[in-house]
């Protein structure tokens, strides 16, 4: 499948927009829960941040499973208006939401519950869209559009799919080692290039690196570890199995002794210019 970047943002604005109006049309409910939540804070106006898979499989003329959606309102206040409005759900991942409407599920997360914002990881911006974009693990799932100010988040997304790249986010120690989902974030990583050939960054090569060779050490190997990770993820096992692990795991495995090679190597030239 070949991924498309967004080049005319005011045309992606004006067909998201009306895309998201359509479906919210569609289920009283969820027009309801949607113009609420806008309605909160920020001198009553509050923001949901639609975001990741939902607006990359817009970009892609793909059709969403579910719509993924961050907001500036507390979990607290949007367990509230779930109660009001009877609308069936559980907690999902990561301590957010998952909302059953009638012809849509929705997965939504408040800003302040996110693990690092909480920890002031991520860079604060004025501009609050980037920042929520720039907290995407990886730059793949990063589009954030906010549904209030229209303001679209996509410079990230879009050079994935120009470099054909993945890359992590952010550069930080604190920041990866922190990230609670370390096997599902290896686990997508092999996924990704797999169905989209898309290439590892020497970020995310030294993040797998890393804890495969963790799990290897204290767990049954790294590759059982990620396979028992595998049935949580159904999409992923569309397209992962044993065997791939183990080639991606090699792969990792083989990036590392080169890189270690050419730094030894280029070592012992800095060593003999200097003699």
């Amino acid at each position: 499948m070949q991924l498309k970047q967004i080049i005319d943002k005011n045309k992606f604005k004006r067909e998201f927009i009306t895309y998201i109006r359509s479906l919210i049309g569609e289920d009283s409910r969820m027009d309801f829960f949607v113009g609420k939540m806008t309605e909160y804070r920020l001198e009553n106006r509050g923001e949901l941040y639609f975001v990741g898979g939902f607006v990359r499989d817009f970009i892609n003329d793909k059709p969403s499973r579910d719509i993924d959606v961050i907001s500036n309102v507390s979990a607290e206040e949007i367990q509230k208006l779930i109660n009001i409005l009877h609308i069936p759900h559980k907690r999902n991942r990561h301590n957010g939401f998952k909302l059953l409407f009638d012809e849509m599920e929705m997965d939504i997360w408040s800003l302040s519950d996110n693990w690092a914002f909480r920890k002031n990881l991520v860079t604060s911006d004025p501009n609050e869209t980037r920042s929520i974009s720039r907290g995407a693990f990886y730059n793949f799932d990063s589009p954030v559009f906010a549904y209030t100010s229209k303001k679209l988040s996509v410079e990230y997304y879009n050079k994935c799919i120009k470099s054909k790249i993945l890359d992590i986010q952010q550069a930080n120690i604190e920041y990866k080692k922190y990230n609670p989902t370390r096997e599902a974030n290896i686990l997508r990583a092999f996924y990704l290039h797999e169905k989209y050939d898309l290439a590892f960054s020497p970020n995310v090569n030294q993040y797998i690196y890393d804890h495969i060779s963790a799990f290897d050490s204290n767990y049954d190997g790294a590759v059982n570890r990620l396979y028992s990770f595998l049935e949580l993820y159904p999409k992923y096992s569309s397209v992962l199995d044993k065997t791939i692990i183990k080639d991606n795991c090699n792969e990792i495995e083989d990036w590392q002794f080169k890189t270690f090679r050419e730094k030894r190597e280029k070592k012992k030239q800095s060593s003999s210019k200097s003699t």
